[in-house]
């Protein structure tokens, strides 16, 4: 959690407004009203999700090392997030929360591309799939034909059903 919770707020931060960017800068202005899922691409989606990779991977290095230090050494040293990062500052130097970055670069971007553009391309082609998608007033699946739906109210005493 140390490490994915940071890394999937920066990575969706940054791969949503490279979407925007993309329809800001690299598409026609004709198509700029377009919806987004109309006017981007493949090439847009892996692109974003490269960039995004690559920032996540570069901005959680740091949080990276000290929860790593923390997992692999079993000592007093290591117990606690505050004190690992200041005993790996004072004995190797800020250098040391970047080692290594080249590979976490090489390894984390492009799995990130490959699957945004994937998740991107299944939701658009499952939106036109599928009917009735989009639109508001879809009856639940739990719900019987014909049946009006339940109104809830609250009291004190719980929550009542209503017919």
């Amino acid at each position: 959690m140390l490490t994915y919770g940071p890394f999937s707020g920066i990575y969706f931060m940054i791969y949503e407004e490279f979407k925007n960017f993309s329809v800001k800068h690299l598409v026609s202005e004709s198509d700029r009203a377009l919806p987004q899922e109309q006017v981007l691409h493949a090439a847009h989606y892996i692109a974003g999700g490269f960039v995004a990779g690559t920032m996540a991977a570069i901005l959680t290095a740091p949080i990276d090392l000290v929860k790593t230090r923390i997992q692999v050494f079993d000592s007093p040293a290591y117990s606690s997030i505050t004190g690992s990062t200041i005993k790996i500052f004072k004995e190797e130097g800020v250098r040391v929360f970047f080692a290594g970055l080249g590979a976490r670069v090489v390894w984390i971007a492009p799995g990130c591309a490959l699957t945004v553009a994937v998740y991107e391309d299944w939701r658009k082609f499952l939106h036109r799939v599928l009917p009735g998608e989009g639109k508001s007033k879809q009856r639940s699946p739990l719900q019987p034909r014909n049946s009006p739906a339940m109104v809830i109210r609250h009291r004190p005493s719980g929550v009542i059903p209503q017919p």
